[in-house]
């Protein structure tokens, strides 16, 4: 999976096959935003850990 990798939506989308943008923006952006909390709770766990 290309989530190791900065791929742009544009590229992702045409390497995907996708007929529009939106569909991959509409997929990737849901696991961009969940990346995004994991990341979140995991930093605030190290921060609770070292007080």
């Amino acid at each position: 999976m290309s989530e190791s990798y900065d791929f742009s939506h544009g590229l992702r989308s045409e390497l995907l096959g996708h007929s529009s943008i939106k569909i991959t923006q509409e997929y990737y952006g849901k696991i961009v935003q969940r990346r995004v909390s994991e990341e979140i709770k995991r930093f605030g766990n190290k921060l609770r850990n070292k007080v």
